[in-house]
């Protein structure tokens, strides 16, 4: 380390020290929420796991956050998603100028899968920033430890929810309440036997003089009652002694189970190193039954290669041979008749990785255009103000370049002023490099790092400064339903629009430019412009010309968007649109349903970048032997997989939002095959009564993949009961050609693709199918 380096690194410690001094010491701020402020005292516990501070009333959505004891409300670091300095989110932007708020004094906490916002004022710039520094470091460490460091906090977590009385001291009965609330259905007698054999220290009574186990037995509690034994059961398979796997007996298990050629022996004395928590047992170089437990659970070991969770395609082609992480509407937080339009929308969309977000913008008062679902009562939001969050959170999840989507009905005064707010804020992210001639291939994701690219339409080379363009013959994307009733209410079928040459300037990779047919695109476009389509008329074309429209999407891109029908801001399917090599498919991202999860699943692959790299056959549209692709089949035989999911078991199951308190859920696994029609299939398991905590099934299910390059694998994990309106446990979306083969946990999500606790544990195998190839 230079000496630079070192003075730096030092300089940094320091500055960490100080902020972790401040916010243990604790200092009043002010919190705010809609137009009232409160003064509440904040401060961090001495061990740095939780945000305290006195609430007199606590809001409604941290309730399940934060934990109520001696006065004091607490925020656990591993429930904050983010830091935010200044007026970042909805609320403070709106009431930050009537309270007389100053800017670098303000900073917000943005907590929970739904990430709802704490917003705190400072008395100083200083005392804010020793804030924002020293949240920042707290979860930048929560992150980086190690599983079985992140599961000791957890346990913590749980202890503390049990120990309703705060004694520090958990009774029989405070325990078997945590076991109803974690899904654990034994009786009082079987809970009493594990807590005797727990309760090593006889002399903890409470006041009744009842036994008691503190915080370490409580952990040996923990341990004996989540004994794995289909885990333990593999272990054994491959020890001599029963208690340790030396490295060459994980080389074995490793070559024969998880399908590891690569595998070394120095590699498995590195697994040992990272996973062993027995200082003894680490020194000889042996891994004990928890730290195989560990090891399984770890990331590294998924079901999902760990390999694809960094980006790891060739990014140095055209951006149309890519599929495009895509947002519909993103301006929007529910519906699309009277729901609310957000700048933090766009925030939570780029944050999740989409790369291409739409802009609905309309004129608005004092000559600033703004964002709202035009002819509806959903709320404005200003148009610079969605710019700069975009310009602070475009690349934060990704580095690759970010669309924006404009659907323009502004007048062409305020057409400048929307091009003029991005030449402003955007400056150099702006790209405005011209194409070299109308023929160009698009440039690629690589070469367009950092970059914001403008979609809208686009005058043409002989038109004056401001020129009328017919929306009939020149729209790229035909308005939606809702929009197009309204203009003919209005008498303005064909109502002309006047593009601002300012705005049209900006327009580089994607002009908007109106489908006629493949012939006529072929003939008079460039790949520099593109085509939207609503669902309906993508859905013909997949339907009646699917090798037609696969070819067309190797020349040019296409953007889908959802019926102008879907009120409710629900999606459609977006597989068979992908099966076709349509690149922009854009999701109502507010919406987490079905298609929005498989949406975030696809777009895991690749690091996670938001763009994932289309196989040969859809750049080519053709397959090895020279034959049109078409999805509907016939596929080379080469490419065929038999895969067989074994679902083993479940863990730590959580009960469905709406599951009564005392009720313990029926769970079953669903596994879905999404891709080609050939390979859409699905099965599911037996139902497990009354266990969430540890289901066993043992149940063996084979699929035949005709396309893996297209196929997605989905796992549901539901609850059985009647009564429940929402029956879903968790769930998890995986690329075909990112599973990994073998003993393998799954880590389930929720809606929402949050992380959860719980796991269902698999094993896996992928055959080649040989016949006679095409």
């Amino acid at each position: 380390m230079s000496e630079k380096q070192l003075s730096r690194s030092v300089t940094t410690k320091k500055r960490v020290d100080e902020s972790l001094a401040h916010m243990r010491k604790g200092t009043k701020l002010t919190k705010v929420r809609k137009s009232r402020q409160y003064e509440r005292r904040f401060s961090i516990d001495s061990d740095n796991v939780a945000l305290r501070y006195d609430d007199s009333k606590k809001i409604v959505w941290l309730r399940r956050l934060l934990r109520k004891g001696d006065d004091m409300s607490k925020v656990y670091i591993g429930d904050i998603r983010e830091v935010r300095e200044g007026f970042s989110t909805d609320n403070l932007g709106k009431v930050a100028e009537n309270l007389g708020l100053k800017e670098d004094q303000c900073f917000s906490i943005i907590v929970g899968s739904q990430h709802k916002s704490l917003d705190l004022v400072e008395n100083s710039k200083q005392g804010r920033d020793d804030w924002v520094h020293g949240l920042r470091y707290l979860i930048r460490k929560h992150k980086d430890l190690a599983l079985h460091k992140q599961q000791d906090l957890w346990l913590r977590k749980m202890f503390e929810f049990a120990d309703k009385d705060q004694s520090g001291a958990l009774e029989l009965g405070e325990i078997v309440r945590l076991l109803k609330h974690l899904n654990i259905d034994v009786t009082t007698e079987e809970a009493k036997t594990v807590f005797m054999k727990a309760d090593t220290n006889k002399h903890n009574t409470n006041e009744k003089g009842e036994a008691t186990l503190d915080m370490e037995e409580f952990v040996n509690f923990h341990k004996i009652i989540t004994k794995r034994p289909e885990v333990e059961q593999v272990f054994k398979l491959y020890t001599i002694d029963n208690d340790y796997l030396d490295p060459e007996e994980m080389y074995e298990f490793f070559k024969v189970e998880q399908e590891r050629d690569d595998i070394t022996i120095e590699e498995c004395k590195d697994y040992i190193q990272r996973y062993e928590a027995c200082p003894d047992a680490k020194e000889q170089s042996k891994l004990s039954l928890d730290g195989f437990r560990t090891m399984l659970n770890s990331q590294t070991h998924a079901l999902f290669n760990s390999q694809h969770t960094v980006v790891y395609q060739d990014m140095t082609q055209p951006l149309n041979h890519y599929f495009i992480d895509s947002s519909h509407n993103t301006y929007l937080l529910e519906d699309q008749i009277v729901g609310p339009s957000s700048v933090e929308a766009y925030v939570r969309a780029l944050q999740k990785g989409c790369r291409c977000v739409e802009l609905d913008c309309w004129d608005g008062p004092d000559n600033e255009p703004v964002i709202y679902h035009g002819y509806t009562l959903t709320s404005k939001i200003l148009f610079k103000d969605v710019i700069s969050a975009i310009d602070i959170y475009a690349f934060k999840a990704s580095h690759f370049p970010v669309i924006l989507s404009i659907e323009n009905h502004c007048s062409v005064d305020q057409q400048k002023v929307m091009a003029r707010h991005m030449i402003e804020i955007f400056g150099d992210k702006l790209f405005r490099t011209p194409l070299e001639d109308d023929t160009a291939e698009l440039p690629s994701p690589f070469a367009l790092k950092g970059k914001i690219l403008i979609k809208a339409k686009k005058l043409p080379p002989q038109a004056s400064e401001d020129d009328d363009m017919s929306e009939e013959d020149e729209a790229a994307e035909m308005e939606d339903e809702r929009v197009k009733q309204e203009k003919v209410k209005a008498g303005n079928k064909n109502h002309k629009v006047k593009i601002a040459r300012e705005l049209s300037d900006l327009v580089i990779c994607h002009q908007s430019v109106h489908f006629k047919s493949f012939e006529h695109t072929k003939e008079n476009y460039t790949p520099a412009q593109m085509s939207s389509f609503s669902e309906n008329k993508a859905f013909d074309l997949v339907d009646n010309e699917p090798s037609a429209y696969v070819r067309h999407n190797t020349f040019q891109i296409s953007r889908i968007y959802p019926s102008g029908l879907r009120t409710d801001s629900s999606n459609y399917d977006p597989v068979p649109m992908w099966n076709t090599g349509c690149s922009i498919v854009a999701l109502n991202y507010q919406t987490p349903d079905d298609s929005m999860q498989i949406n975030m699943g696809k777009f895991r692959d690749n690091g996670g970048c938001g763009y994932i790299l289309k196989p040969d056959f859809l750049l080519t549209a053709k397959l090895p032997s020279g034959i049109s692709f078409n999805p509907n089949g016939p596929f080379p035989d080469e490419w065929k997989r038999k895969i067989q999911i074994t679902v083993i078991s479940g863990y730590m199951l959580p009960k469905p939002k709406g599951a009564g308190k005392n009720e313990i859920i029926d769970p079953y696994v669903k596994i879905e095959i999404e891709g080609v029609p050939m390979d859409k299939q699905n099965a599911k398991t037996a139902i497990v009564d009354n266990n969430g905590f540890l289901p066993m099934w043992n149940e063996s299910f084979n699929f035949n993949v005709n396309c893996p390059d297209l196929a997605l694998i989905r796992f549901l994990v539901k609850d059985n009961q009647v009564m429940s309106k929402n029956d879903l446990i968790g769930q998890t979306c995986i690329p075909f050609n990112s599973i990994q083969p073998g003993y393998r946990y799954v880590h389930l999500l929720d809606k929402h693709d949050e992380d959860i606790w719980g796991t269902i544990f698999v094993h896996v195998t992928i055959k080649p199918i040989h016949t006679t190839s095409l």
